[in-house]
């Protein structure tokens, strides 16, 4: 399959009813090349459901038919002069990466949030994933001001 041969792609609100297939959709991108966690399902079950339970959260589901192809959970920040999205996952099946899917996914989250009055989007990445390029060709660009940082305990 490929997105020449599927015509048809719906966004859609996500509801804890999709969960399960959110979580089917996230360990198969997550536990295979280039990625190969190693992470227990139900772990992956709770991140995501916290990730849902966060203050502001929205997600977003992409479908093909009734296939899920695509996932993006964030947060919507407001900030004292604007307001943000905050992308905390964002996955395509691997059957369909590199087809353009995730840039049509992306464009149909940005209108969506265009319309209801955010104003940029966040995400933190690391630069050494294919992810990196993907987001650099749909217009992210480093922040100059803004530094992501961590501190092992």
């Amino acid at each position: 399959m490929n997105a020449k041969q599927i015509k048809n792609f719906t966004l859609k609100q996500y509801t804890p009813e999709h969960i399960e297939t959110c979580v089917s959709l996230f360990f198969d991108v997550f536990t295979s090349a280039p990625f190969n966690f190693q992470i227990p399902k139900n772990n992956m079950r709770r991140y995501l459901t916290d990730i849902s339970n966060t203050p502001g959260f929205k997600g977003y589901l992409y479908f093909s038919g009734y296939r899920l192809v695509g996932l993006c959970f964030g947060t919507v920040l407001s900030y004292f002069q604007t307001t943000t999205y905050d992308i905390k996952e964002i996955a395509i099946t691997k059957q369909l990466q590199g087809e353009g899917v995730g840039k049509g996914f992306l464009g149909e989250i940005e209108k969506d949030l265009d319309a209801t009055g955010v104003k940029a989007i966040t995400l933190s990445t690391q630069k050494t994933i294919r992810a990196f390029e993907f987001y650099e060709k749909n217009g992210f660009t480093i922040s100059e001001q803004t530094v992501y940082m961590s501190k092992p305990l």
